[in-house]
């Protein structure tokens, strides 16, 4: 029931049109949600009386994994003693693989009706995605945390082959792509290709379903969440489109790391090298670059040292 009325809620905060009746009809969605809110909240008032409410709005993998290497500089600025988190339950896999103290799991539609009631009570909910991506020229001058032990130093059950190991990460969950431009699968089996040619071993993150193959002449592989950063400490180079599996991939310091954009927006908003300060890696604008010159600029990072 909450999902139905989570994924209305979504519609109606896009509205297919902007007639007087969609824009009434979302005004009173956005009433009652606000008001779901405030019910709420006062619950956790009573469960939680002398803790300040923290709430997470976003609901993917790189979102979680970023906010918990900012979290002690957004606690000190925040001035924030003793605190709760709210996540999408969703989550609640991700969320654990990090020292977050006091988690607490709901649903998506409770998370969107608290955002909404927080616009009108802001001094009472501290929202987090929003300290975190409208102040992103701030956010950049703090220190990471410590990624934990527990995704740097993780067991992975894949036996690579010898020589050297090339990770192709094709697809992405979160990611808009401006007028529909996306990469071609041509572009990811050519790179297989080239890649093979200079005694790579290929292979391909992805869930080997219809949706998600592996790219032409590469080997699947999938590691799961915890996985991520030792997987790709055996890898020799990852090349990743810019998703949450590229935000772990950064956490890496021993494999090559380069990243495919869409446009120069996503690039501002979402740099690997400024969010990670990782500036060893190579970041790519696909747009009105052809393939040929993607594949030659990835190739000049990769194979620079072996020169």
């Amino acid at each position: 029931m909450y999902n139905l009325v989570y994924n209305i809620a979504r519609t109606l905060d896009s509205p297919p049109n902007n007639k007087p009746f969609w824009r009434f009809l979302h005004v009173c969605f956005v009433f009652f949600s606000s008001l779901i809110g405030k019910a709420y909240f006062g619950r956790l008032k009573k469960k939680y009386p002398s803790q300040s409410v923290v709430l997470f709005e976003q609901s993917s993998i790189g979102d979680i994994l970023l906010t918990n290497r900012y979290y002690n500089n957004f606690k000190e600025t925040e001035n924030l003693q003793n605190e709760i988190i709210l996540f999408d339950k969703r989550l609640k896999r991700v969320v654990s693989l990090f020292p977050y103290s006091n988690p607490v799991f709901i649903s998506p539609f409770i998370i969107y009706s608290l955002s909404q009631y927080q616009l009108i009570a802001h001094d009472e909910i501290v929202p987090y995605n929003t300290w975190l991506f409208f102040n992103q020229e701030y956010l950049y001058s703090f220190k990471l945390n410590a990624p934990p032990e527990n995704l740097i130093n993780c067991e992975i059950g894949y036996d690579f082959p010898s020589g050297k190991t090339a990770l192709l990460s094709p697809y992405e969950k979160t990611l808009s792509f401006s007028n529909g431009e996306k990469l071609p699968e041509e572009f990811w089996a050519e790179l297989a290709r080239e890649l093979s040619r200079n005694g790579y071993n290929v292979i391909t993150n992805c869930a080997g379903t219809e949706e998600e193959p592996p790219v032409d002449s590469t080997k699947q592989v999938f590691p799961r969440f915890e996985e991520i950063v030792s997987f790709c400490n055996k890898c020799d180079c990852v090349i990743s489109m810019r998703s949450g599996f590229a935000d772990f991939s950064a956490l890496s310091d021993k494999c090559k790391l380069a990243v495919l954009y869409p446009d120069d927006e996503w690039l501002k908003k979402f740099s690997i090298k400024k969010l990670w300060q990782k500036n060893d890696c190579l970041e790519i604008v696909y747009r009105n670059q052809s393939i040929s010159s993607i594949i030659e600029q990835i190739k000049a990072y990769i194979f620079e040292e072996e020169k």
